[in-house]
């Protein structure tokens, strides 16, 4: 059990880099939606006073 495997190890990186993108993905895609959502509000406001 103490002995680490050259194949669990190298199927790490894979992994993690999937895990990442995946959680890059859903961070930006719930930043994105109250972005977009603040930028309409704003973009309404302009037009309202213009």
């Amino acid at each position: 059990m103490g002995e680490p495997e050259p194949q669990q190890s190298g199927a790490l990186s894979p992994v993690q880099f999937v895990l990442v993108l995946v959680f890059a993905a859903g961070v930006s895609s719930v930043l994105f939606y109250p972005a977009m959502f603040l930028l309409g509000r704003i973009i309404g406001l302009f037009r309202a006073t213009g």
